[in-house]
């Protein structure tokens, strides 16, 4: 697959891990975690509704299925409690 916006292409089969986090308020990243890779792609946004839109593409790509809002505020919730 070739992640969003980008011209980066990814087995999604290796996607182990999809994280997006809040920076500040306002700018906001997302992480693209491959079993063989040491770190993760690194996806920085000026906004949060973009990195969510991201984070949802990329969701859909790995997994064929779609993210409603609450659930990617859990997972946002979930990631900045740890």
């Amino acid at each position: 697959m070739i992640v969003p916006r980008t011209q980066i292409s990814v087995d999604p089969d290796k996607i182990t891990k999809v994280e997006i986090l809040c920076l500040d308020g306002v700018t906001a990243e997302v992480r693209i975690h491959m079993a063989d890779a040491a770190s993760p792609e690194v996806y920085t946004f000026l906004d949060k509704a973009a990195a969510i839109d991201f984070y949802r593409e990329v969701w859909l790509l790995r997994s064929g299925k779609t993210l409603e809002d609450g659930q990617i505020e859990e997972i946002m919730a979930e990631a900045s409690s740890r």
